[in-house]
């Protein structure tokens, strides 16, 4: 599998805080996303560690990509795995094997992939525990999956918009993976190429990519189905009525 972080900087890696509410400002050096952490360098490890103060990796792998390719293990932070579509059968196009499969009709596949995002049980057991312990202590993390783009784009919309960021602004920073993967999106683009046909090239690309139309359908579903997103939180993530209002008293300020 291409080395997503051969370079020095750790792709799709980036803070979510600094965004203004409301209520006041979201705390900077306290959410980071990523892409998946593996084969990680010294610098690489020395920006979690000591710069960004990571006291815990979340990843939301499947457990087959975690068997292929674990996270770099590194000494004081804890590692929690949280596999957000293990209840689904094919495993969805999140992974790179997942977008191997779906390559003729990678649009569709990637709808399905976000409409389990939101509505599966492992998905929702999975948000439910990364969210609760965003609660429950106050510490920096990281969480990724694969390109740090879909089961991540979800994680950092929940954070978001738990924190009262703007519409505009969360799909602003679900965009910018297009950016930040570009350079490894290309690689894996052109180690593949020569045993793909055109359209399987083209599919490649966009299951790399995002699109606003796949985080608004996702939005949609999570509408349809529970009427709000404070009801997702409590009747599909089982997490507190007041959750909002703890997560903002712990992360936004004044």
């Amino acid at each position: 599998m291409t080395n997503e972080n051969s370079d020095k900087n750790i792709v799709n890696f980036r803070d979510i805080g600094g965004y203004e509410t409301k209520m006041g400002k979201l705390q900077e050096g306290i959410f980071f996303r990523s892409g998946q952490l593996t084969n990680l360098n010294e610098k690489q490890i020395g920006l979690l560690k000591n710069i960004c103060k990571i006291k815990t990796i979340y990843d939301f792998r499947s457990q087959a990509e975690v068997n292929k390719e674990e996270d770099t293990k590194i000494d004081d932070i804890l590692y929690k795995h949280l596999d957000v579509l293990a209840s689904i059968q094919h495993g969805g196009s999140a992974s790179l094997e997942g977008m191997f499969s779906d390559l003729d009709n990678i649009d569709e596949s990637m709808y399905k992939t976000y409409e389990e995002i939101v509505l599966s049980e492992s998905a929702q057991n999975s948000y439910h525990k990364f969210l609760q312990d965003l609660i429950e202590e106050k510490y920096s993390i990281v969480f990724h999956c694969f390109a740090g783009k879909d089961r991540t784009g979800w994680a950092a919309y929940l954070v978001l918009k738990a924190a009262g960021v703007s519409d505009g602004d969360i799909m602003k920073d679900y965009l910018e993976t297009n950016v930040s993967r570009k350079s490894a999106n290309d690689e894996i683009i052109n180690k593949y190429k020569d045993k793909l046909n055109d359209q399987q090239v083209a599919g490649l690309k966009i299951a790399l990519t995002v699109k606003a139309e796949y985080l608004e359908y996702a939005i949609k579903i999570m509408n349809e189905e529970y009427g709000s997103f404070e009801n997702y939180l409590s009747l599909g993530l089982g997490l507190p009525n007041d959750y909002r209002e703890k997560f903002t008293k712990l992360y936004i300020e004044n």
